[in-house]
């Protein structure tokens, strides 16, 4: 099995995320130049790490948790956290693959499956990468 691509989301999907951890980071080094009681210090201190889990390192994970992999075999993609929602397809099973701008790109199979994939910059080129490994112009 050969491995020619691996296709991930653009990373401007992680904009939101560093502004948080930029936003949280400012508030706790403002917060950290006044002298406070030892709980409330504490609570500021938590609800700040609570707030980098679930505003930066939760979105970090879903992010480099997508991709695309164009083998030799066939397509591979990962949607999310967890190989529960990993998908394998050989290249004899795939019908289409069309880049949407609208939708994203679009891999029907011949068991009239689609599976959309959202976020990837420059799609019309995985495309052409896709379709020349499938022997189509």
């Amino acid at each position: 099995m050969i491995h020619y691509a691996r296709f991930r989301p653009r990373l401007t999907k992680l904009t939101l995320a560093w502004v948080w951890l930029g936003l949280v980071s400012a508030s706790l080094s403002f917060a950290s130049t006044y002298k406070m009681d030892v709980w409330l210090s504490s609570t500021i201190w938590v609800t700040g790490g609570v707030l980098v889990l679930a505003l930066f390192v939760w979105p970090s994970l879903r992010f480099y948790a997508h991709y695309l992999d164009v083998l030799s075999t066939g397509l591979n993609f990962r949607l999310g956290l967890g190989a529960a929602k990993r998908v394998e397809l050989a290249w004899v099973s795939i019908a289409s693959v069309t880049a949407s701008p609208i939708k994203g790109i679009v891999v029907r199979t011949k068991e009239e499956n689609e599976y959309i994939l959202r976020g990837y910059s420059n799609q019309r080129a995985i495309v052409a990468e896709i379709n020349a490994q499938l022997g189509r112009k």
